[in-house]
């Protein structure tokens, strides 16, 4: 995307006094000794404890850095969403960034009929917009509610968004009977925009007629079915089968073939959904006849769950325990949690191979245990899971100058290799902060691990470790220690469009990082009274040395 702020360079060597931001305890920024001029260009000053060279010049960063800054609700809810660029982020230690005049868009919503006239009306529903990227970056999606009503006056919703640019808006309707609609929308820099989008009402459909049927021709009744297009894309509204098992769809005539009838919510079979292609012509609809759904009588599992001590195995209160069937056909993905017994009961489930995962408490020293049981239909079974006990873990978070850092949030993420459809991450609450020594520990399992570093404001990046736990050679004590790099250190200054302090706005920086899982690490911030936020980019290569301190680099903390 463009950048479209504004770098406010009108004072640009004297720094002057200002309330520190947060993080940096109500200290003061002192400006530097001398103005710039030929003989002296590069002043510093301090922020805080963090010694800062006006003329760091560090051999690489991100190439772009992207800004998204959401203002205090109390304002307007709104994104804007800036970039800079390498020289722009060198130029000053203080980067002033006005917000743009936003554009207030009206949004109306009519339902159409057969010959594609609107109603008076206007059509409840939920909006969702999402602004375009230029990066592969994840952006966060705007919710609105567009009420109903009557009269050409009327307004659906109201939002505040950001001046020339397009948005991604998804209509979802309150008449579930009406499918999703996608449009797109362009903004100028007006400061009113008024949107009016006609929704293709029932009439204006293609009916599709589904029969759901069991094995044994029995009718299955309560479920809900929607149709997905050949992208996976919702293009029909949702229907619950009736007493013969029959669910009318009005389905979008451009929608995508092939079809796919999604079926979830189905009798004696909570958490399940079963998907078949369907050869019908969107643009005409008509009867998608029977479909057979491979669903059996459930089957009852109970599941005890043991922590393995010395000389005895004691029950888990509380443990997380989920089931997750493997075989093809029918999906299922139930979750329970253990009583004071240990003890869960499944008995839903459908008949094939499961696997169950137990994930016990955070406050309980043991760690997570998982095993595959084939569950046969109609039946009673009985399996027991042992948690073996944690290891501790313990190490020290210090800087790459040898400082100890006290007061960083050490957590414990764990992704699961699990032989699931689609592998997850949960967070086992693992969570330590390091003391005065820069020291933390916990107890963790073992597996696959990855390790988040935090700092207690935002003069240093978040940092990742990862590290793998072998259950075959575990050990006693497992030691990290962390070495955090220098971080690369500027102060964001945010004015809103009329030149007033923003604060309270949440800010997130985001900057490619193709170590990691979304391909961008980010920080996250909070502007104060004075509408500044501290942001920390990893120091990547070697900068100019401090004539000051020889052993400081420019524009880095100490």
């Amino acid at each position: 995307m463009t950048a479209r702020y504004r770098l406010l360079r009108s004072i640009p060597c004297i720094i002057v006094l200002l309330s520190l931001i947060q993080g940096c305890g109500g200290s003061a920024v002192t400006p530097p000794d001398k103005e710039c001029d030929s003989q002296n260009p590069c002043p510093g000053f301090t922020l805080c404890h963090l010694e800062v060279n006006r003329c760091t010049a560090p051999a690489a960063l991100p190439d772009v850095v992207y800004i998204e800054i959401q203002p205090a609700p109390k304002i307007y809810p709104r994104l804007h969403m800036y970039s800079l660029s390498t020289a722009e982020m060198l130029a000053e230690p203080v980067i002033g960034v006005q917000l743009e005049r936003p554009v207030l868009m009206r949004g109306r919503l009519y339902e159409t009929n057969s010959i594609g006239q609107a109603s008076s009306s206007l059509l409840p529903s939920t909006v969702s917009l999402l602004p375009e990227s230029q990066s592969d970056r994840p952006l966060p999606r705007m919710l609105v509610r567009s009420l109903g009503g009557e009269g050409v006056d009327s307004d659906g919703f109201r939002i505040w968004l950001q001046p020339d640019q397009t948005y991604t808006m998804d209509v979802i309707p309150d008449k579930t009977e009406l499918p999703p609609l996608r449009t797109t929308q362009v903004l100028g820099n007006e400061v009113e925009a008024i949107v009016e989008v006609e929704v293709p009402g029932i009439n204006s459909l293609s009916p599709v007629l589904v029969e759901l049927r069991d094995p044994n021709d029995v009718s299955l009744t309560g479920a809900a079915v929607v149709l997905h297009d050949s992208e996976g894309v919702r293009v029909s509204g949702m229907a619950y089968t009736d007493e013969s098992g029959s669910a009318l769809l009005h389905l979008n005539k451009d929608a995508i073939s092939p079809l796919t009838v999604v079926v979830r919510d189905l009798n004696n079979a909570p958490g399940s959904s079963y998907e078949a292609e369907l050869d019908i012509d969107p643009f005409v609809g008509g009867d998608a006849g029977v479909l057979t759904v491979p669903v059996d009588p459930p089957s009852l599992l109970q599941i005890i769950v043991r922590g393995e001590e010395p000389a005895k195995n004691v029950p888990i209160r509380g443990a997380f325990i989920t089931v997750t069937r493997l075989t093809p056909g029918i999906q299922q993905v139930v979750h329970l949690t253990t009583d004071s017994e240990g003890v869960a009961f499944f008995d839903q489930l459908q008949p094939g191979l499961h696997i169950v995962t137990a994930l016990p408490p955070p406050n309980q020293p043991f760690q997570v245990s998982t095993r595959a049981i084939w569950v046969q239909s109609n039946q009673e079974h009985t399996t027991q899971l042992t948690c073996q006990p944690r290891i501790q873990m313990n190490g020290v978070v210090y800087t790459s100058r040898g400082a100890l850092l006290s007061g960083f949030r050490v957590r414990d993420l764990a992704p699961l290799n699990l032989s699931l459809p689609q592998p997850h991450r949960i967070d086992r609450g693992t969570v330590a902060t390091t003391d005065e020594g820069g020291v933390y520990e916990f107890l963790v399992g073992t597996g696959q691990h990855q390790v988040i570093i935090n700092s207690p404001d935002t003069s240093y990046p978040p940092e990742f470790r990862t590290l793998e736990i072998s259950p075959e050679f575990p050990e006693a004590l497992i030691t990290l220690d962390v070495e955090l790099p220098v971080p690369f250190l500027r102060v964001f200054e945010l004015t809103d469009f009329d030149g007033t302090p923003l604060t309270g706005a949440n800010v997130k920086l985001a900057w490619p990082d193709p170590d990691e899982p979304t391909g961008f690490s980010t920080q996250t911030g909070t502007s104060d009274a004075e509408g500044r936020v501290l942001f920390a980019l990893p120091g990547m290569g070697n900068a100019t040395e401090s004539s000051e301190d020889s052993g400081a680099q420019a524009g880095f903390a100490p």
